[in-house]
């Protein structure tokens, strides 16, 4: 790794030469200058630090100063005076410099103020990589797929993001909504500022308003110090609200009073704080269900669900499998350091085969271990059953999913419920996607059915055989 170049400018030669060998002892390179006019034709882009004497001939240290930062307003310039005086410490801050101290020259005290200016720049670098990785990962290149499903949502996020309008994002767990929930922010006016996200269903109840509004000192037993709230994190920014359907009725009124009012009060305090935050939720839940049921409110449902966007199940956009194949591929080969070309074909099958519960997070996690698990440069088939973790089950012979199993390093719960999934899929077939009519394929009732799937982590299919759900109102009430 390079070391930071430092221009080192006084017009005594053993000063110059002082404080080049503390500063080359210390691996630092040194450019030296001898007065304002040397500095300025030797000073470019790659220095890191400029150190200037203040008196000079033709050209003091501070005039060095500005002429310096109009070419480079970021580059960090130190004065050292020949006595302490702090009208010239005042006229050298004033114009921009970083620090300053007085002669004679405190080995010690150098290295110390020259260090802290190089961390500071590093993280501030490291800062601006970090925020450009970032809204490269979470613009819309990062929505992998090529399915109708997928563009319909790419162009409505890249018309949506521009707009502080709240959003719900609607689709089961693991389908992605986190990241089309990113990709509005970074997209968006507000990049940057804070993206704060809050699983409601991960926080408990009694902690989950602390954390979204904060609290004074003293207004509960452990409220040992004042807290700030994400909202408060989350000003001018984003505010995701994840699985927002597991928030409690009185906590859904409060949230619905800051989308109203743009304000709120902390815990145990009276004092208004007004908040400028775009709310986008997300849930895996049919908000309309709980609305009918009692467990949300629709005047909050009618606030968040300005925009609405339902992320496809994986299952529902098997076009993109191959697409997201490779896009993890790529990802992981850079994080580990690896060459994965990509699957084998009967491997590539298995995954086009799976009927994927855990939709594109379970496809990246099973991807993520066959990478660990592989010697060679392709994903064979072996590795892509073991990453699974169920054996391979043959469509028409049952004898043949027995053998696999015993041929196969697998356990005995595994194999079970990788038969009784295949069970349940071919009743769905047979039933043309029915729940009562794959219950009665089954012989089993249909809360039975329900409860096995959801046991197996297995998408519930829709009531193809019953009444549709009735609409909600196009008009909260009440409100």
């Amino acid at each position: 790794m390079a070391k930071e170049k430092i221009l080192v400018v006084d017009n005594e030669k053993n000063i110059r030469d002082t404080l080049r060998a503390i500063l080359e002892d210390e691996g630092y390179e040194v450019i030296l200058a001898a007065d304002g006019h040397q500095a300025l034709e030797a000073c470019d882009a790659s220095v890191s630090i400029a150190i200037t004497d203040e008196k000079m001939p033709n050209m003091t240290g501070t005039e060095l100063l500005r002429a310096l930062k109009k070419r480079y307003p970021d580059l960090p310039v130190i004065i050292i005076t020949a006595y302490d005086s702090s009208r010239v410490a005042v006229e050298a801050m004033k114009a921009g410099a970083a620090d300053y101290f007085s002669k004679p020259v405190n080995p010690e005290r150098i290295l110390i103020v020259v260090q802290k200016i190089v961390e500071h720049e590093r993280l501030l670098k490291e800062n601006i990589r970090l925020r450009g990785q970032l809204e490269t990962r979470f613009d819309v290149r990062s929505i992998v797929g090529k399915s109708q499903a997928i563009r319909d949502i790419i162009d409505l996020v890249t018309t949506v993001a521009a707009t502080s309008s709240s959003v719900l994002v609607e689709g089961d767990s693991g389908t992605g909504k986190e990241l089309i929930a990113r990709a509005l922010h970074y997209l968006g006016p507000r990049r940057n500022e804070p993206f704060v996200t809050v699983n409601c269903a991960a926080i408990p109840e009694t902690l989950l308003e602390a954390e979204l509004f904060g609290f004074r000192k003293g207004s509960f037993t452990d409220a040992t110090r004042d807290k700030r709230g994400r909202f408060e994190e989350a000003a001018g920014g984003t505010l995701f609200l994840d699985e927002i359907a597991d928030m409690s009725l009185a906590l859904q009124a409060k949230i619905l009073r800051v989308l109203q009012e743009k304000e709120f009060t902390k815990i145990g305090d009276e004092k208004v704080i007004r908040v400028d935050v775009r709310i986008i939720a997300a849930t895996n839940k049919n908000l309309a269900d709980l609305i009918r049921q009692g467990h949300f409110r629709d005047d909050l449902y009618y606030r968040i669900n300005v925009i609405n966007m339902k992320v496809p199940a994986l299952v529902d956009r098997m076009d993109d499998l191959p697409l997201l194949v490779a896009h993890f591929l790529k990802r992981f080969n850079f994080e580990m350091g690896r060459n994965i070309q990509g699957v084998c074909d009967a491997g590539m099958q298995l995954l086009m085969r799976h009927s994927w519960p855990g939709n594109v997070r379970e496809l990246e996690n099973v991807l993520e271990r066959a990478i660990i698990l592989t010697k060679g440069n392709t994903i064979e088939a072996d590795t892509i059953r073991k990453s699974l973790g169920s054996p391979p089950l043959q469509e028409h012979d049952v004898d043949g999913f027995i053998e696999s199993f015993f041929e196969k390093d697998q356990t005995y719960t595994l194999a079970v419920e990788a038969f009784e999934r295949r069970l349940i899929e071919r009743a769905f077939t047979r039933s043309g996607g029915a729940f009562s009519k794959a219950a009665k394929q089954l012989n089993i009732s249909r809360h039975a059915l329900r409860y096995r799937m959801q046991k197996l982590g297995m998408r519930e299919a829709p009531e193809a055989d019953e009444e549709p759900d009735q609409n909600l109102p196009d008009k909260p009430h009440g409100t």
